[in-house]
């Protein structure tokens, strides 16, 4: 018991801390293939997650980004288009599948033909025991995952190593967009 509790101290603390000493922390444990749940409880948090996803795809990688929008908050900000670019860069191939019609002009830009983007796509949801199905967002790289449990609220799972999940999350996304 109390080991739960020194573990939700503990992504309390992580929660807390400045943007800058956030960044630092999860790009270490992104580098680290760390399996540490970390906390993202806002669009800042996420902003900063789906940079570091981007930093750490592989070489020749592939990255998936599946949303009901991409909020411009998050996906239009100047660093993480520049990991975008630097990618691209690297040859990383950008997976996205937006559940509207896709508001990413910046993405189409700044990718090139290092992109496939499927719009208007069948929502995915997550159900859990006897709950109604709940929608959800998600990015990974096949190894870090970033879950939003909920769409309608900016919090989520993140791991810098779920190669599990990952796989499912990508087995989903394909089912929807091939």
């Amino acid at each position: 018991m109390s080991e739960k509790c020194d573990v939700t101290k503990q992504k309390e603390a992580m929660a807390n801390l400045m943007l800058p000493e956030y960044r630092q922390l999860v790009d270490t444990l992104f580098a680290q293939k760390s399996p540490i749940l970390i906390p993202n409880c806002s669009k800042a948090h996420a902003t900063i997650i789906n940079e570091l996803i981007v930093k750490h795809t592989p070489d020749n990688g592939d990255v998936y980004f599946y949303s009901e929008k991409f909020d411009k908050e998050c996906f239009n900000n100047a660093d993480f288009l520049v990991e975008v670019k630097k990618a691209v860069e690297r040859g990383v191939t950008f997976h996205l599948a937006c559940t509207n019609a896709c508001e990413a002009e910046y993405f189409k830009k700044t990718l090139g033909n290092n992109v496939q983007i499927e719009e208007n796509v069948t929502r995915i949801a997550m159900k859990k025991g006897n709950e109604a199905p709940t929608p959800i967002n998600f990015s990974t790289n096949g190894t870090a995952v970033r879950l939003e449990k909920d769409s309608c609220k900016p919090e989520a799972d993140v791991s810098g190593n779920d190669p599990i999940a990952a796989q499912k999350l990508i087995y989903a996304f394909n089912n929807i967009c091939l």
